[in-house]
């Protein structure tokens, strides 16, 4: 059997592949119907920038731009404490990276712990308009961990809210 060079793709060159997209299937008949405006999907919004890599320093206030990078490393000197962005930012981030932002939409992003002393944790919380999901007292990143944040936005208009989830 021949092989059809010409439906060979050279996908040369693409080093980075960006994960912004909506994903939910469609639900024949449901559009239009109440609230339901339409089966836009959930968007996922992971990895628009280049990774993070954070100073020792304590504490950190981790912005939307760094949480949109997909990853943050870093290798603190002690214990240490990260508060995220506010909403407000989070979801002005998210709109100038996406064909809009809706109630539901995730926002992805991994944090390294790369410090190998068992006493340099990375304790998480929200910033102002944010929540830690009602089923976690605390988001800790031990040393040589890794966790995966998924911010979720459960309010957007004049008032943003999310909650986050690891």
């Amino acid at each position: 059997m021949a092989i059809d060079t010409s439906k060979i793709d050279l996908m040369a060159g693409l080093d980075e592949v960006v994960m912004n997209q909506r994903v939910r299937g469609y639900v024949p008949g449901a559009i239009g119907l109440g609230t339901n405006l339409g089966q836009f999907g959930t968007l996922w919004l992971q990895g628009t920038g280049i990774p993070v890599n954070l100073a020792t320093t304590t504490p950190q206030t981790i912005t939307a731009a760094q949480l949109g990078s997909g990853i943050i490393v870093q290798s603190p000197g002690q214990a240490t404490a990260w508060t995220l962005d506010t909403a407000t930012n989070i979801l002005a981030y998210m709109q100038a990276n996406s064909a809009g932002v809706q109630i539901g939409d995730i926002m992805v992003c991994d944090i390294i712990n790369s410090n190998a002393t068992a006493a340099n944790t990375i304790t998480v919380s929200a910033g102002t308009g944010g929540s830690l999901d009602t089923g976690q007292t605390a988001i800790v990143v031990g040393a040589n961990t890794s966790r995966t944040l998924f911010i979720r936005m459960t309010a957007i208009g004049t008032s943003p809210t999310y909650f986050v989830y690891a």
